[in-house]
């Protein structure tokens, strides 16, 4: 494996375990996967989503709106899907250590913790 002095994010299915300070324990938690161009797949934990994230030297990006399927889900999921997008919305910088992720909002605060999905 190539390990530049930014480690890539992209090709790798990351699980959320952790949204705005909250250790997640859910059955099928949210997954975030990105491609070398930065384009992403969501899912929130109801429905899916996908875009396309600026993805710069540990910056990152997501657009104001994210194309989705529109299922409606128990109230929890639905909950827990819109505080994934809240997370998503206010991301502007990302920290990769090996298999762990972490996105953090302009304040430098962790908003989305992930970890490498094991296969």
């Amino acid at each position: 494996a190539m390990e530049g002095d930014m480690p890539s994010i992209a090709g790798i299915p990351w699980q959320v375990s952790e949204i705005g300070g909250r250790l997640l324990v859910v059955e099928d938690a949210p997954t975030l996967a990105f491609d070398a161009e930065g384009n992403f797949v969501m899912y929130g934990g109801c429905n899916r989503f996908t875009g396309s994230a600026e993805i710069g030297a540990g910056t990152i990006s997501f657009p104001e709106a994210f194309a989705g399927t529109r299922m409606m889900c128990p109230e929890p999921r639905m909950a827990l899907e819109q505080s994934m997008v809240d997370a998503l919305g206010s991301a502007t910088g990302y920290v990769r250590n090996g298999s762990l992720l972490s996105l953090t909002n302009a304040a430098g605060v962790t908003v989305l913790r992930l970890n490498e999905r094991p296969e």
